[in-house]
């Protein structure tokens, strides 16, 4: 319960209210909705309600959440409160206290208190008798915005698609770096593409597409490495003769799931389609392409997109040749992500993620250059390409300065012990190096078959 009156909190707000609601609601729902999800935070249903209310909350007072959160998930924030000034507080109470009671939207965007104020009272009867002024309560607010924050970063039919993606993210409870959860990775890959088809001037359902591709990328290829994380767990764990029983049927149940992932099935995307099943079917099938479900090595998983990719091209009875680049240009966004944040990663990842890139490049180019697709047959595509070159080349160049520098300054140490050292930064400065190379052969090639395209 709040035991003070809010006028003794008043001198701690940071931003007004109204501002708050009007920032992380219309200005940047990007942002807003891209911090829920990289703490772990749905937007959907009930809790989803509550965690936006913590948000706006937090976001008056100016308290990071971050900092509220706690290792393992825990702190004030997860349990829907807030600390000022050494006393507990319910979001929930400071949220319907801080919060005017009522919110007018006009063509959907919220009209600030004072315009409503200084508004005569006829004309404003008139306005919300006509509808050109909405009235809605703080609950209305709130259940609108969940929606809206979706609708605004990835379209209006993509809010059912991005919760389904997101739900089963939070399924697995599986973090990145650090407090970052993993679909944060997905949601940046995606609003990427986004803005990538908008300036391609994409129709809107190949832009739709590429999204939900984009959404789902990872998803069924981390629940398969969660539900075989579980079957190792249960199988340690059979002791007893009920909960060997037990522990066996869920087993099974798992060992169903891993061979047949109910993500691809009946019940699982394709539910999200009932109104366009063909078109349903059509995203499973690059959802099930783009995912590395068999653990296959990158080189094979890579080969095994682009043979998939190459039948949506040949195979007409497929229906699929107007989104054949979708697969190649999600699996291209997600290496670009993934390599714009591998500055924190040690010395093994980063190479493992470049040498990736090169393998991907090269299947790429290949692919590009069999069937002789040129620039204007596909604009989109050989710029993904030419970006994934250059983040590579540009990060494996840093890599190797790095590390040629901290050999040099190995090999002034004393210690006989860090000047050995050396060596070891030398040989990592080198590898990267090789990498680099690689990178800029694919480079000259693509510039050479361009040359002979024209």
């Amino acid at each position: 319960m709040v035991d003070q009156p809010i006028s003794k909190l008043e001198k701690l707000v940071q931003e007004e209210p109204e501002k708050v609601l009007i920032r992380k609601t219309e200005k940047e729902p990007y942002l807003t909705l891209y911090e829920m999800v990289a703490r772990g935070k749905t937007v959907a249903g009930l809790k989803g309600s509550i965690n936006l209310k913590n948000e706006f909350v937090y976001s008056v007072f100016g308290i990071e959440k971050d900092k509220s959160m706690g290792e393992n998930d825990d702190g004030p924030y997860v349990h829907n409160k807030i600390i000022l000034q050494g006393e507990t507080y319910s979001t929930d109470e400071l949220f319907t206290l801080l919060f005017q009671k009522n919110t007018y939207l006009k063509n959907g965007k919220i009209v600030k208190e004072s315009v409503i104020r200084q508004m005569p009272k006829k004309i404003f009867e008139k306005k919300i008798k006509s509808h050109e002024i909405q009235k809605q309560t703080l609950n209305q607010l709130i259940n609108k915005s969940k929606k809206k924050l979706i609708e605004d970063v990835f379209g209006k039919s993509m809010v059912s698609i991005f919760n389904y993606a997101h739900e089963k993210h939070l399924q697995v409870k599986e973090k990145r770096t650090g407090t970052n959860y993993y679909f944060a990775h997905s949601t940046r890959v995606a609003s990427n593409l986004r803005s990538v088809c908008g300036v391609q001037s994409k129709g809107e359902e190949y832009c739709k597409a590429i999204e939900t591709v984009a959404l789902f990328h990872d998803v069924v290829e981390s629940l398969q490495h969660w539900r075989k994380q579980k079957r190792t767990q249960y199988s340690k764990h059979m002791r007893g003769e009920k909960s060997s029983k037990e522990a066996s049927n869920r087993i099974i149940k798992l060992n169903q799931q891993l061979d047949h992932p109910p993500e691809l099935q009946t019940g699982g995307i394709i539910t999200l389609f009932r109104k366009d099943l063909d078109y349903g079917e059509k995203i499973i099938s690059m959802v099930e392409a783009i995912s590395n479900i068999k653990k296959e090595n990158y080189e094979a998983y890579i080969s095994d997109i682009f043979k998939k990719v190459q039948t949506y091209l040949n195979d007409k009875s497929l229906n699929m040749k107007e989104f054949y680049d979708m697969v190649p240009i999600v699996k291209i966004h997600d290496a670009i992500d993934n390599t714009e944040t591998l500055e924190e990663a040690n010395a093994d990842v980063q190479l493992k993620r470049l040498s990736k890139n090169t393998i991907l490049a090269e299947h790429t180019y290949g692919f590009i250059r069999s069937n002789e697709i040129t620039e204007q047959n596909n604009p989109m595509l050989w710029q993904c390409l030419e970006k994934l070159l250059d983040e590579s080349t540009s990060v494996s160049n840093k890599l190797v300065k790095k590390y040629n520098k901290r050999s040099k300054t190995r090999k002034r140490e004393e210690s006989r012990e860090l000047r050995a050292e050396a060596i070891g930064y030398k040989k990592i400065a080198n590898d990267f190096k090789e990498v680099q190379n690689k990178l800029g052969n694919i480079y000259d090639n693509i510039q050479t078959y361009k040359k002979v395209d024209k």
